[in-house]
């Protein structure tokens, strides 16, 4: 059997967080109204760097998956920001397909199985180490 450690990404929950971290910079400059620029353009870039670091606790969940000569295991160890999966035992027999595809950010596996019900799998190709 072999075990697999991979940090999926909710890409939702993702452009939610950057957005509102974002949206929220943009308020909070505009409020607060300093009149020197070089501090505002300072701030401006912390709260850019800090709202990729909110990404990780907001969007980010890990998962195990351990294969096996008949089935695949997956156990969610740490789900995203409003996720409630839960953990699965999928025999290879009732797979009907399944689809790697990768992109510049989020690369996609998806897995459909007999009963029409689909499993996806975004992960976040940058500054990540894991086994995907």
């Amino acid at each position: 059997m072999n075990t697999y450690n991979i940090r999926t990404t909710s890409w939702p929950i993702w452009i939610l967080t950057l957005m509102t971290t974002m949206i929220g910079a943009v308020i909070f400059v505009s409020a607060i109204r300093i009149k020197n620029d070089p501090l505002v353009f300072i701030l401006i870039l912390m709260i850019l760097f800090s709202s990729f670091y909110f990404q990780q606790f907001t969007s980010r969940g890990e998962v195990q998956i351990s294969i096996s000569n008949t089935s695949i295991q997956i156990k969610y160890l740490k789900q995203p920001l409003l996720s409630n999966k839960v953990d699965q035992n999928i025999l290879f027999n009732n797979i009907e397909s399944y689809k790697y595809q990768p992109d510049k950010n989020f690369d996609l596996f998806k897995l459909t199985l007999k009963d029409k019900t689909e499993l996806y799998f975004y992960h976040y190709s940058s500054f990540v180490d894991d086994d995907f």
